[in-house]
């Protein structure tokens, strides 16, 4: 799932329209549409404010990952044995959803 769907999702959970969104946030209900097509890109400021706006967690939002599944993370990173058990670009990624999970 794209963010642009994740962001549908979300919106459509809180049974908001593009426009209600689009109000809260600050922007018209024509930018909602774009995100939610990926004609736009979210930036960091923006997918704070959306993952606020909509009661999602910033990860669930960007990446689709659970609460649960950052926490996995953490902790498998902390030993280093396990480490070496990933890809790189798999510890890449999980170095970048701790490091944005503070």
């Amino acid at each position: 799932m794209t963010i642009g769907e994740r962001i549908r999702v979300a919106r459509k959970a809180a049974k908001m329209s593009g426009e209600q969104l689009g109000s809260t946030i600050g922007v018209g209900k024509s930018q909602i549409s774009n995100l939610e097509k990926g004609v736009s890109h979210v930036t960091r400021a923006n997918a704070i404010v959306l993952a606020n706006a909509l009661g999602v967690s910033l990860d669930w939002l960007l990446f689709g990952v659970e609460d649960k599944e950052i926490v996995k993370l953490k902790t498998d990173l902390s030993a280093s044995k396990q480490m070496s058990e990933h890809t790189n670009c798999e510890q890449q990624l999980a170095l970048a959803l701790v490091e944005i999970a503070g």
